[in-house]
């Protein structure tokens, strides 16, 4: 068990995720180079994740999770184009309820 703490807003770097992937290598965990590759940032963030788990919280992994986690980084970024479009909508309802 580590007694160091761990600085607020800690990340994982490239090297811890080099000592990942060799202690999955180490103990024969089956799986390609080819998916590690493709799914490291995925990889990371939930690694990341449990290490906040145990360093934090519960809570700050789930904070973590969800302020690093595309798909909400896309939701968020389309909220703005999804409230202009809704605004149109009404103005063309209206308009249309006047004829």
């Amino acid at each position: 068990m580590h007694k160091e703490k761990l600085p607020s807003g800690w990340l994982l770097d490239t090297k811890n995720i080099d000592q990942f992937h060799q202690w999955l290598l180490d103990r024969k965990i089956e799986f390609s180079e080819a998916d590690f590759t493709r799914d490291y940032d995925k990889i990371r963030r939930r690694l990341q994740a449990e290490i906040y788990k145990t360093a934090f919280s519960v809570d700050e992994a789930a904070k973590f999770e969800i302020m690093t986690d595309p798909e909400v980084e896309a939701a968020v970024n389309s909220m703005p184009k999804a409230q202009a479009l809704l605004t149109s909508a009404r103005k063309i309802i209206v308009e249309r309820m006047k004829k």
